[in-house]
């Protein structure tokens, strides 16, 4: 809406656009931090001028798909300055509606073999090379993860790598927010539909809500109106899942492949577990 916004005052200066409309599209951008019902505006000035601001290489970044450099800040040291602690979860909220959630403990774990959470802040004298075709790039906000310095082959799941960041708040997990989201409560805990679930919070929750449950609103619903079990042989679905053009395309498709190094055959086999035992869970 702001580039929106931005255009029309740009190319058609009516008079119906306030100086106030006008004040907000020449804004600069904003990332908000959310914690206890407060809310932290910090622009990419306020960031960029921040003494912990470090040069950093990232060899493989997910967006980009090769070594990326960056001006960055460790994302616990900003969290810590604004009050927030390794309790529950943070949430990521991007511009385009993906919004995946965090473990706070992931984000504050310092030990040398996890890898490790850095704000990289885009410049506004130096903007980072376009991801669509409209021209927009992985800022002003992204979080990246450089590897721990005993693990250097470890890096965090392809979903854990938000750009376009607009808000980061502190919350509790998803599955106390959206309780819709859990498997039958009397499934044992051994039923691979509990390891399933755990893999659709990281894989798959960012972009999907399961009976209404969840913040994202990039993909489709899960379970509402019928389950992708319902209408995909296991097969197909796992096809869909590997690599979606497989299957289908479509203008504007987001949707990335998983390959077995991110999930494994096991683990697709205990994801669909889940979502076919969340058909006997549709809320309507």
């Amino acid at each position: 809406m702001t580039r929106l916004i931005l255009l029309l005052a740009l190319l058609l200066p009516m008079p119906g656009i306030t100086a106030t409309a006008r004040a907000a599209a020449d804004a600069p951008p904003t990332l908000e931090l959310q914690r206890d019902g407060q809310i932290v505006r910090l622009t990419p000035a306020l960031l960029l001028a921040r003494p912990d601001l470090a040069r950093i290489t990232i060899p493989n970044d997910v967006a980009y798909k090769r070594a990326m450099d960056y001006r960055a800040l460790p994302l616990r040291n900003l969290l810590r300055d604004n009050g927030f602690t390794a309790e529950g979860t943070f949430n990521f909220l991007a511009l385009d509606g993906f919004a995946v959630p965090i473990d706070a403990a992931r984000v504050f774990n310092e030990a040398s073999n996890s890898p490790q959470p850095w704000l990289a802040v885009e410049e506004p004298s130096a903007p980072w090379p376009a991801l669509s075709p409209d021209g927009s790039s992985a800022g002003p906000f992204y979080l990246v993860w450089r590897a721990g310095k005993d693990a250097p082959d470890t890096t965090a799941p392809p979903e854990h790598w938000p750009f376009q960041i607009a808000v980061i708040e502190q919350t509790i997990p998803p599955e106390q927010r959206y309780p819709q989201i859990l498997p039958d409560l009397t499934l044992p805990k051994h039923h691979p539909a509990w390891e399933g679930f755990a893999l659709y919070k990281t894989h798959c929750i960012a972009c999907h809500k399961i009976n209404g449950g969840g913040d994202a609103v990039l993909g489709p619903d899960l379970n509402l109106p019928h389950n992708p079990t319902e209408y995909f042989t296991a097969a197909f679905l796992k096809k869909l899942i590997r690599n979606p053009a497989q299957v289908r395309k479509w203008n504007g498709m987001k949707m990335p492949g998983f390959d077995a190094q991110t999930l494994s055959d096991e683990e697709l086999d205990a994801l669909l577990a889940y979502l076919n035992a969340m058909v006997k869970q549709r809320q309507p």
